[in-house]
């Protein structure tokens, strides 16, 4: 016994036999149409001598500005508590607080150092 698949593109239109699948992206959103060569060129051929190129998936807006740039700066991250201890210290902690992964909340690490368990 032989089993046949056949594959036919319809029309989205019309319900005719389509000859050409055109991928749209309209507001970022992404459609794909099958057309008959007919209505091809009555909807889509239009819009094509009507639209601009654009070059990629978005088309860059011109600016007044220089296009180069310095890269922003990025803010030096404050230093946890925990991440001034020594390593003895953290490892104290992490034995005491039964947490052997994670960050360690700063009041935490005040609250273990007032209870006057540093190692070192």
């Amino acid at each position: 016994m032989a089993t046949v698949t056949r594959t036919a593109l319809i029309d989205d239109l019309d319900g005719s036999d389509a000859e050409v699948t055109v991928a749209l992206t309209i507001d970022g959103k992404r459609y794909r149409v099958d057309l008959s060569k007919a209505n091809h060129g009555e909807w889509i051929v239009p819009l094509i001598k009507a639209a601009s190129a654009s070059n990629g998936p978005a088309a860059a807006k011109k600016s007044s500005k220089p296009a180069s740039r310095a890269p922003a700066a990025r803010k030096p991250t404050r230093a946890t508590t925990y991440a001034r201890l020594s390593a003895r210290d953290q490892r104290a902690i992490r034995a005491q607080l039964k947490r052997p992964r994670g960050r360690i909340a700063d009041d935490a690490v005040e609250t273990w150092k007032a209870a006057g368990r540093r190692a070192g």
